[in-house]
């Protein structure tokens, strides 16, 4: 029996890897189906977008090192080939105060040599692309049905939950949408950095309406913000957003294990990488309409290096520490297929009461 169970194991794997192979070998095939089987799932996703981010792409050092040049201490190239981590470290530091930039620019065909080899060795090994870690390689027929730590949440008859169960989940999720929408609204409004706020109504809005956005999946920020969307989905469909208790401490938790559990550290990437857009839009709007640049001009550099370590404090603490609860929420009731009035009064309740305390703050 034991051989059994080893030899059906090996058929499906070789069977799941055949079919991946198919899916990257005919993109075509996908493209063309009048219907797309992730979309039956949720018409919000479109398997064209699925197909995108399970490719092997590989990087351009000619773009690399425009990146470098340019925006070097915000971190643009370590974000480019695939660095998150040390992108976030450069744009909190300014570049390690210029001296990482330097070094950098040396480093440049070093660093998209070994993003593009990692990127053999993963298709090789059927393993996933690099920023899609613990998503597996699939099909979009392997979306069909609720993701597997959804069918614990069916009844015993293994229905959907009843309407009185969706009802008094819907009033528990909204009274932690309220909460940390209002505390975010606080924060933000007495510290006066907008920029988490403006993350987080972004992330909302682009969970309710990302399918209109598609058709311009291909422009720089858009299609940079919507490939981060299905990211976040995708990585959700294969692991459980937690439970709603958990939520409300899930920041700090995501802190304590990141440095220890792959998964975690995945998840607080993905929030902290939407962090950093904002986080850097604002510094370079600062550069050229607020006090950063009189700073710069009058040489005041502990007033400059002081109003950038403020910015990243509350930028990315306020970000991520909001950002994560909230777009678990939302996404659960996403991937769970709930109807899109329950997801829009979710959202609409989050955005009045990030508003309300704001002007409160």
């Amino acid at each position: 029996m034991e051989s059994e169970r080893v030899g059906k194991g090996n058929i499906l794997k070789n069977t799941a890897s055949k079919a991946a192979h198919a899916m990257r070998a005919m993109p075509q095939a996908f493209v063309a189906a009048p219907a797309a089987p992730y979309q039956q799932v949720d018409p919000m996703v479109h398997n064209q977008l699925v197909r995108e981010l399970h490719t092997y792409r590989r990087k351009n050092e000619g773009i690399a090192r425009v990146l470098c040049y340019l925006g070097g201490f915000l971190g643009l190239h370590r974000f480019y080939v695939g660095q998150v981590g040390y992108g976030i470290l450069m744009l909190a530091t300014l570049g390690g105060v210029l001296v990482w930039w330097i070094l950098d620019i040396a480093k440049v065909r070093s660093m998209v040599t070994a993003y593009n080899a990692e990127q053999d060795r993963r298709e090789a090994a059927d393993e996933p692309p690099i920023g899609m870690d613990y998503v597996p390689v699939a099909t979009p027929d392997a979306f069909l049905d609720y993701p597997a730590w959804g069918q614990a949440r069916l009844n015993p008859k293994g229905k959907p939950q009843t309407r009185w169960g969706k009802r008094r989940e819907f009033i528990a999720d909204a009274l932690a949408l309220l909460f940390f929408g209002f505390l975010l609204g606080a924060i933000t409004g007495g510290s006066g950095y907008n920029g988490a706020a403006y993350a987080v109504v972004t992330m909302v809005l682009m969970i309710n309406f990302v399918d209109m956005l598609v058709p311009w999946h291909q422009w720089p920020f858009v299609g940079g913000m919507i490939h981060w969307d299905y990211r976040l989905r995708l990585f959700y469909h294969f692991n459980e957003p937690g439970r709603r208790w958990k939520l409300y401490i899930r920041p700090l938790l995501g802190l304590l294990y990141a440095p220890f559990n792959k998964k975690a550290r995945t998840e607080v990437l993905l929030y902290l990488e939407l962090g950093s857009v904002f986080v850097a839009g604002k510094l370079v709007l600062g550069l050229f309409f607020g006090d950063t640049w009189e700073m710069i001009r009058t040489l005041n550099f502990d007033g400059f290096m002081g109003n950038w370590a403020e910015s990243m404090a509350l930028g990315f603490i306020t970000v991520y520490g909001f950002a994560a609860p909230i777009g678990a929420l939302l996404m659960k009731h996403v991937l769970l297929r709930r109807e899109n009035y329950i997801r829009w009064g979710l959202s609409l309740v989050v955005i009045f009461f990030l508003y309300t305390g704001y002007m409160n703050g």
